[in-house]
């Protein structure tokens, strides 16, 4: 048995193994954060030259006959230029012990090149891509580098980092997104590494957290689905086409399929801010989970049927595509399809509606709606939540979507304090409760803004649309678990937070002239702000 030999195959299947290792776990990271295909080829690239020239030096030094030390010895010393030369007659050991030493000299150079070119990267990428891109934004985040938002955001002419595992290696970076699938990780992650963000524009996305309940003196946070919902009723597909007046008796059958975070919320917006009519009736039917739909009642406090004004909610047991829920549907002026994943549910209810009302498909990017249309006469189908209207920079850094609703709270500030005069500052003192009264007043000035634009308020302008809004204020103010209390009604202070009651949940015409006079006098301030 040759143990020299031996001996030797062990130490080269070690430094295999080690070089493995590394690739994986250091050299690789060392040059690219974003592993891309074509940057692993020259981290590969420079571990093969170090594999040849290990091979090579080997085998030269073992055909040559020299001794176990002195193989490991020269094999080492190739890289650094200190090895024995081999003098030899031996063409072949004299042609390997070459090749070890050039390969040798080569992967050094280059990994030395590779690392101090990768120094400079990590330094100074905004001025490398400055040139080529509008911004760079550093993505923090566990989604795949694929991802649709990643390519939306990069699509638009900005320089996206991903970053998923070394989370300080763009903290110099100006613009920050933090998005996690799950919640909790994306909030905790940004509170680990809140000093590493001082002064910089930070974004952090969520799904379900309702954002007023988070202290954003920071941060700015931005709910996608919530986002979705609010675009869809309030700009993209409102029902003001369906309401020829204030006091229109509009009869109408929505329904929604699917109560996952987007059905969820789209019902929820639904139910604050579709108020056309003071005699409206919207009957919504919803299709979903038996435990989403508990979700949604515990949301909204099990006011289904304490909504005030005509408007019902309805619950269907049956599976969607069962005939009873089918007849339904039918009868229904829009459905809208939240949970889009099953195609063939999508294709069957676009198939089987004989009425050729409305159907909205939720689709972030577009992709389901042509999969589920195919070879169906689809005209009265459209899609709406793609991601391309939310992750703009714009959404994501620089407009306030909570401005007009610090706006609101600050006209509310100034009647407590007269000296009361940043926005910023009075709005973060301010509770959860406080902040989701003022956003749903501020939301539902867009309906006021269509009604206005389309003529459609008959009477008394300034008394019609109080009206309106006391009752969006009344379904806020029970959503939020708030009760009538007849004795409050007769005090100055109408509203006891700790027991949730409040003495102006009553019909606008109960209202004192007080109370009305300052409905007026915050929606002409709204009106006059927007």
């Amino acid at each position: 048995m040759d143990y020299r030999l031996l001996a030797s195959l062990i130490t080269y299947i070690g430094i295999i193994i080690f070089c493995i290792y590394i690739y994986k776990n250091y050299i690789h990271s060392l040059y690219f954060e974003n592993k891309k295909k074509q940057q692993k080829i020259i981290v590969g690239f420079i571990l093969i030259l170090v594999l040849v020239s290990i091979t090579s030096s080997f085998i030269s030094n073992y055909l040559n006959n020299a001794n176990y030390w002195l193989i490991i010895y020269n094999t080492l010393g190739a890289f650094l230029n200190f090895d024995k030369s081999i003098e030899t007659d031996n063409v072949l050991v004299q042609t390997l012990s070459d090749i070890a030493r050039m390969t040798a000299i080569l992967s050094t150079a280059s990994f030395i090149g590779g690392e101090f070119f990768s120094y400079i990267l990590r330094r100074n990428q905004k001025l490398l891509a400055i040139r080529k891109y509008k911004k760079i934004i550093a993505v923090y985040t566990d989604y795949d580098e694929d991802s649709s938002f990643i390519k939306k955001i990069h699509k638009d002419g900005y320089y996206v980092v991903v970053i998923k595992d070394n989370y300080d290696f763009y903290n110099n970076t100006e613009y920050n997104l933090i998005i996690f699938q799950n919640d909790s990780e994306g909030i905790n992650f940004y509170a680990k590494y809140k000093d590493k963000f001082l002064n910089k524009k930070v974004t952090l996305v969520l799904n379900e957290y309702d954002s007023s309940s988070l202290n954003q003196d920071e941060v700015k946070i931005l709910n996608i689905s919530q986002l979705i919902a609010k675009d869809y009723w309030l700009s993209s597909h409102s029902l003001i086409q369906y309401f020829d007046s204030c006091n229109d008796n509009k009869h109408l059958d929505i329904a929604i399929i699917g109560l996952n975070n987007i059905g969820k919320d789209i019902f929820k917006t639904a139910i604050l801010d579709n108020i056309y009519s003071t005699k409206q009736q919207i009957n919504y039917h919803l299709w979903g989970n038996i435990n989403d739909f508990e979700s949604i009642n515990y949301d909204i406090n099990g006011s289904a049927d304490r909504i005030l004004s005509y408007d019902k909610i309805i619950y269907h047991e049956e599976y969607v595509l069962n005939q009873k829920s089918l007849n339904c549907l039918n009868k229904c002026q829009r459905i809208i399809i939240c949970d889009s994943k099953d195609s063939y549910v999508c294709q069957e209810i676009i198939r089987k509606n004989n009425n050729a009302n409305d159907i909205h498909l939720y689709d972030n990017d577009l992709a389901i709606l042509m999969s589920v249309t195919n070879n169906i006469n689809s005209m009265n189908v459209s899609s709406f939540g793609s991601f391309d209207n939310f992750f703009s920079f714009e959404n994501m850094f620089e407009e306030d979507k909570e401005l007009l609703a610090k706006k609101i709270n600050m006209f509310y500030q100034k009647e407590y304090n007269p000296k009361a005069n940043d926005l910023n500052e009075e709005w973060y003192k301010i509770d959860g409760y406080s902040k989701r009264s003022c956003i749903a007043c501020a939301d539902y000035s867009k309906v006021r803004k269509l009604y206005l634009k389309d003529n459609k308020v008959n009477g008394n302008i300034d008394s019609i649309l109080c009206e309106l809004e006391h009752n969006r204020w009344c379904r806020f103010m029970i959503i939020e678990g708030y009760s009538y209390d007849s004795e409050l009604e007769k005090l100055t202070k109408k509203r006891d937070a700790i027991n949730k009651k409040h003495g102006c949940l009553v019909p606008f015409d109960r209202l004192s002239d007080y109370e009305k006079l300052k409905d007026l006098n915050v929606l002409k301030y709204i009106d006059n702000e927007d």
